[in-house]
């Protein structure tokens, strides 16, 4: 599967490991590197979501049409398929967030 990314700035974070250090840990980067390496292994969403890696599940209220995929505890990795097509071979990178609870924290935006 192809990623592309909601906006310049997260596609910088996320692919230039130099900035991503300085706001994640090794551990965390680590594990989003793997999930992105399973993603783009895929043939489509609808593959991944099968195989179950990462936990990945539907998120509701102002993040619907989003999937999240668990990079830690609360951490994960926030994704869509490309027109909400679950057998688009194309996913959209929202970021990385820690939405559990009240707070919606934004790790990388």
């Amino acid at each position: 599967m192809r990623l592309e990314y909601k906006s310049k700035r997260v596609e910088k974070l996320i692919t230039d490991f130099d900035k991503l250090y300085k706001i994640m840990s090794i551990d965390l980067q680590k594990k989003l590197k793997i999930t992105l390496n399973r993603l783009e292994s895929a043939e489509n969403l609808s593959e991944f979501l099968a195989l179950g890696l990462g936990t990945p599940h539907p998120l509701q209220n102002n993040l619907n049409g989003y999937y999240g995929v668990k990079l830690t505890g609360n951490v994960r990795l926030v994704v869509k398929p490309n027109d909400g097509d679950l057998n688009s071979n194309i996913i959209i990178v929202k970021g990385v967030c820690d939405y559990h609870g009240e707070k919606e924290e934004w790790i990388i935006p």
